[in-house]
Formats: structure tokens, C-alpha cells, sequence
């Protein structure tokens, strides 16, 4: 069945241009990544820039099971065939990592860069990795607790502080919301995505790594205050180092929300690895 994902294009309308897929974390957007892909687009304006809705998140609704990441990347492959699409940059921040990875090892005869952003890529069971760290599990919890509509997007945020997040997650939580005539509403289907999560947190995809044997496909960042990363991750993403198989990065003085906490380093990073376009 025929999936159409939601997404928005900015920089070059040349359809010829460079063409870059961005994808965004679980329980976020492509609305997440405008701010900092508006300064991609002014650092390069020769590239196009794709951000999209991944299934179940944002404006792409319409998606039926299964609810996997293959399914995601696999929706991304019918976007681009109807949209005449040959990306040669993929970026995907954390789940969007998974997604981005599946996706782009299927097309490497046309991808130049992947770009993996604070993205673990093994097994990961569902539980808090670090005592910091708010599994996407509670937020979903929370979230059927808060069903809406909500008369203004501070509502949803107070809720939440009352359910015992932290401010910052309620204001992101806000960015998948859309105004109706009777109050914000949720654009999340969350049981669809309690089903990614799940597949998300099954799949190790660090084969997939090793099986490549050029490193400058894959940039994988890590931020340096991350809290999503096991020990176990940690080594494994080493050992792939170690190996040539990917090139790794850390961004200073960020968390999780790399392209938030420090937009400038990661900034730098794209430009100088992944945005030079080959002829």
C-alpha cells in the first residue's frame, strides 16, 4: 500500500539540486529540525533539503501496520520514488538514526554521506539507560492521560510539569500539536508508535555497520552529555571505529538535542563533512 509521508522543502527547487533527507527523533517532527535546517540552508544554498514526517508522527497519519523501522524506511523509498528523490545526504537523529540507516544502506550507489545524530544502534531494552534519561515509554504513558483538546499549548505543558516532567519536555511536546476549531489537538498516533518503539528497541543494526567498508559513509555524532548511551553501546560504537567503519564525532556541551544544545558544533560538523557537493 502507497504511503504518503508529510514533508517540507526548502533551499534550492532545482530538482537536479543536492538533495538532503532530514529525520527526526521518535514523538518529535520534522518541525523540530526548521531552525537549524534553515541555517544548513543559508550555509548551502546549492542543497535542497528535505524534512520529513516519519509514519505516525506529525502530518504523515495515514500509515497501516506493521509499525517497524523497515516499514519506516521503506516509506521513505516510496517517497522518494514518487517525488523522483535521490538523496545524497540522509541525516536521522536517534530513532530517525535506525530509520536513516536502513534506508540508506539499500541506495548507496546514490548516497554520498549518512549522518547518524547521537543514534545508539543496538538492542536497547525498555527502561532508562541512565537515571537522567526519560524513557519515550513515559512520555506515551503520559500523553493517553492527556487526551485534549487543549485551549492553549501552555495547558499541555502545565499538565505535564503536574505529572512530574521537566518544563522543557511539555514545551517540546507542544510542537505536535495543531490548532483546530475547538482547542490544540495531538498530531501523534501513539499506539503506532508505541509499535515503533518497540521494534526500535529490538533491532540491532551494527551488522549493517560492519558490513560497510567505506567510513566515510557514515558520520555518526554523539553528543558529549548524552544520556541515552548504554556502556555497552558505547563499546560497541568503538569497536565500529576502530574498525574503519564509520567516522565518529562528539559534540561538546550537548545532550540528546544535539541540534538545540549545540547547533553550532553540529553546524560546523555538516558543513565540513557532508555537505560538499560531488559532480
Amino acid at each position: 500500500m502507497t504511503v504518503s509521508l508529510a514533508f517540507e522543502t526548502t533551499g534550492n527547487p532545482d530538482p537536479s539540486a543536492p538533495t538532503a533527507l532530514i529525520l527526526h527523533g521518535i514523538l518529535g517532527s520534522s518541525q523540530n529540525w526548521r531552525g537549524f535546517t534553515r541555517r544548513l540552508q543559508a550555509q548551502h544554498p546549492e542543497w535542497r533539503w528535505i524534512r520529513v514526517d516519519l509514519r505516525h508522527h506529525g502530518g504523515s497519519q495515514a500509515a497501516v501496520p506493521p509499525n517497524t523501522l523497515q516499514a519506516c524506511a521503506s516509506d521513505l523509498q516510496q517517497l522518494c520514488a514518487q517525488q523522483d528523490i535521490q538523496p545524497r545526504l540522509v541525516m536521522g537523529h536517534s530513532f530517525g538514526g535506525k530509520v536513516a540507516l536502513l534506508y540508506g544502506t539499500k541506495h548507496l550507489e546514490t548516497l554520498e554521506t549518512l549522518w547518524l545524530i547521537d543514534s545508539p544502534l543496538g538492542i536497547r531494552p525498555p527502561k532508562q539507560t541512565r537515571t537522567q534519561e526519560i524513557a519515550p515509554e513515559a512520555v506515551v504513558r503520559a500523553l493517553r492521560q492527556l487526551p485534549g483538546p487543549f485551549s492553549k499549548r501552555a495547558q499541555l505543558v502545565d499538565a505535564m510539569t503536574h505529572l512530574g516532567f521537566p518544563r522543557e519536555i511539555g514545551l517540546w511536546m507542544t510542537t505536535n500539536m495543531t490548532l483546530k476549531e475547538d482547542g490544540y489537538h495531538w498530531r501523534l498516533n501513539l499506539d503506532g508508535i508505541s509499535e515503533l518503539l518497540d521494534d526500535y528497541r529490538q533491532q540491532n543494526l551494527w551488522p549493517l555497520v560492519h558490513a560497510l567498508h567505506d567510513k566515510n559513509i557514515i558520520q555518526h555524532v554523539r553528543a558529549a552529555n548524552s544520556t541515552v548511551w548504554s556502556d555497552d553501546e558505547l563499546s560497541s560504537l568503538m569497536t565500529a571505529t576502530d574498525a574503519n567503519r564509520l567516522t565518529a564525532h562528539v559534540v561538546p556541551d550537548a545532550g540528546h538535542w544535539t541540534h538545540t544544545d549545540n547547533p553550532n558544533a553540529l553546524l560546523e560538523l555538516l558543513c565540513h563533512y557532508g555537505c560538499t557537493a560531488r559532480e
